[in-house]
């Protein structure tokens, strides 16, 4: 398998392990790993989620970036306690605890994947939403996210993810015009990069992973279209 190293985010860390000093790979050690990892199967996911949210495709467009939009930070910094929440019978905890939260506001009426719902929403509106055993970390942090996307949602896709992503080319890369590329230009939320003497790093998590969570819901929904 050739890697394409010429691809920005694997680029960008090619240049940090190159100039590296305080960490060294030990290359005997990593063959012997990949040795055995190559005989490991790795199921790909089906695409179910842990509540219904349907199979709209621009629906389930919407949900996965507004969850990886808040997808971080689940744990309170001083206690180590985790965030959880009782739901449908039991207690969800850290990123489940808050897909079951989502689940139970998208059921009670709450428009939370609306683009005008996000640029307006307050600490008291989000902290009600998240309500669980302790106060959603970084609640404050969250609120100016969501207020942040939602207004570029609302200014210029009408309010809504999917309006993004079919405006943006079907891959990754293509020219400035891709979806990773527009991704974290439009939206300074998933803009995660680092500097490392001077140079800019490309981290990007969040939006590699909202991108791969829409591929794995969206390839079910086709595969389930299929005629058999």
């Amino acid at each position: 398998m050739n890697i394409p190293w010429d691809i920005p985010v694997l680029e960008s860390v090619s240049r940090v392990v190159e100039q590296s000093q305080l960490v060294k790979i030990n290359h005997e050690k990593l063959i012997d790993v990949a040795n055995w990892m190559a005989y490991e199967e790795f199921a790909t996911p089906d695409g179910s989620l842990l509540f219904d949210f349907g199979n709209d495709p621009d629906y389930l467009m919407d949900f996965t970036m507004v969850v990886n939009t808040t997808n971080f930070a689940f744990t309170d910094f001083n206690s180590g306690i985790k965030f959880e929440t009782d739901y449908l019978g039991r207690r969800w905890c850290d990123s489940e605890a808050m897909l079951a939260c989502l689940h139970r506001a998208i059921n009670s009426g709450i428009p939370f994947f609306s683009g005008e719902y996000l640029a307006n929403v307050t600490r008291d509106q989000l902290a009600s939403v998240f309500s669980g055993t302790i106060e959603m970390p970084m609640l404050d942090e969250r609120v100016e996210i969501f207020n942040e996307v939602g207004r570029v949602l609302v200014e210029k896709f009408e309010g809504s993810y999917h309006n993004f992503v079919r405006s943006c080319a079907p891959r990754l890369y293509a020219g400035g015009e891709g979806l990773l590329e527009r991704l974290v230009v439009e939206f300074p939320r998933f803009n995660d990069v680092s500097t490392y003497h001077g140079l800019e790093v490309q981290i990007f998590k969040l939006a590699q992973l909202g991108i791969w969570g829409m591929h794995i819901h969206l390839r079910a929904i086709s595969r389930q279209r299929m005629p058999k």
